[in-house]
């Protein structure tokens, strides 16, 4: 009966440590995103997937850079080296879309990228619209895909253009 009680107290205490105990856990870099085993099957069902998402993070990091370039002007939106950068962004975002069609991370970075591009040799935002347009087909897509997110990016949008009405939607 000693030895039962012994080993029980062991058996509870070893449980007790292990559930107690750190895990390790691999940790994504800033601005990535974990890989799950549904990306590499994803990945083997569509082989364009991989490229497409190597394409959104570069486009990430040139909008951050973009962003960066901002900071450093002193927040004057509408220079040319970041007009450039988000640009370049855009064009990678475009052909990741190309890549796979519809998907909902790849909208969302293209209408957040074209929400951020403002023109210098224009007066105002150029790509207000197509911004719209993309989280329209975002939401169409997959309505549940950052829809707050989705959802404040409009509002920015159609407050910029003027657009109270479809604003307060």
């Amino acid at each position: 009966s000693r030895t039962r009680l012994a080993v029980g107290a062991l058996t509870v205490l070893t449980g007790l440590a292990l559930a107690a105990a750190p895990r390790a856990e691999a940790q994504p870099r800033d601005g990535q995103r974990m890989a799950t085993p549904s990306d590499f099957w994803r990945a083997v069902h569509n082989p364009d997937w991989s490229r497409a998402q190597r394409l959104v993070r570069q486009a990430v990091v040139l909008r951050g850079a973009a962003f960066m370039r901002d900071q450093r002007t002193g927040g004057i939106r509408g220079s040319h080296e970041q007009a450039a950068l988000l640009e370049r962004a855009i064009v990678r975002l475009e052909r990741a879309l190309e890549l796979v069609p519809g998907d909902a991370e790849i909208l969302y970075e293209l209408a957040v990228t074209l929400l951020d591009y403002d023109d210098p040799s224009t007066a105002g935002p150029d790509m207000d619209d197509e911004a719209v347009a993309t989280l329209h087909a975002l939401r169409a897509t997959d309505p549940s895909y950052r829809a707050d997110d989705v959802a404040f990016n409009l509002g920015v949008l159609h407050t910029r253009g003027e657009r109270f009405a479809d604003a307060a939607r």
